[in-house]
C-alpha cells in the first residue's frame, strides 16, 4: 500500500538509522533518500542496509537506491556491485515477483 514518504530532520534520520527496529529503519531509509542533502551518503547509507536481516528494511534499502538513481540521474559503482550481487538473493528475486519481472 503506497504511503506518502514523510520528511524527517537529519537529527530524527539518524536517530532512526541507530534504532534496533526494523519499522524506524524502514521509516528512515526512503526520507534520507528523497530528502537527504548528499545522494552519495544517503546510497551508502542504503547499501549498508542492503544485505539486512530483515528482508523488508532490504527492500527498502533496495529501493531508497533506485529512488535517488531516479531523483539524481545517476548511481554510484557499490550500490551497482552490491546490487547485482544480491540479484539472485530470495528476497529480490520475490521483489522482482511483486513487480511482475520473473
Amino acid at each position: 500500500m503506497y504511503q506518502e514518504v514523510e520528511q524527517r530532520s537529519e537529527a530524527e534520520i539518524d536517530r532512526m538509522l541507530e534504532s534496533e527496529s526494523g519499522d524506524d529503519l524502514i521509516r528512515a531509509l526512503l526520507p534520507l533518500a528523497f530528502f537527504g542533502k548528499d545522494w552519495k551518503v544517503a546510497q551508502e547509507t542504503c547499501v549498508g542496509f542492503l544485505e539486512h536481516r530483515d528482508p523488508e528494511v532490504a527492500r527498502i534499502a533496495a529501493l531508497g537506491i533506485g529512488h535517488l538513481a531516479r531523483i539524481h540521474g545517476k548511481i554510484g559503482t557499490s550500490a551497482v556491485t552490491v546490487l547485482k550481487k544480491s540479484a539472485g538473493r530470495k528476497t529480490c528475486r520475490r521483489c522482482w515477483r511483486r513487480l511482475g519481472r520473473h
